[in-house]
């Protein structure tokens, strides 16, 4: 059985969703977010994958102590 088979064929990491590469500068993804919320329309559901794409490649982590 293959290691990915409980991941959904669907999910895709924020880098896929924005169409950006790993290492992106902020301004890229800037730009990517916005033209694909242009693309997205009324789809409210991937407008807000989009959303949680931009903001996981966008705030800074912080490791927990």
């Amino acid at each position: 059985m293959d290691s990915n088979s409980n991941k959904n064929n669907n999910e895709k990491s924020p880098y896929e969703i924005l169409g950006v590469k790993e290492g992106a500068a902020f301004e890229d993804i800037q730009k990517a977010r916005d033209i694909k919320v242009k693309e997205a329309g009324e789809d409210v559901i991937l407008k807000a994958k989009i959303a949680v794409s931009y903001t996981h490649l966008t705030l800074p982590t912080t490791p927990y102590v």
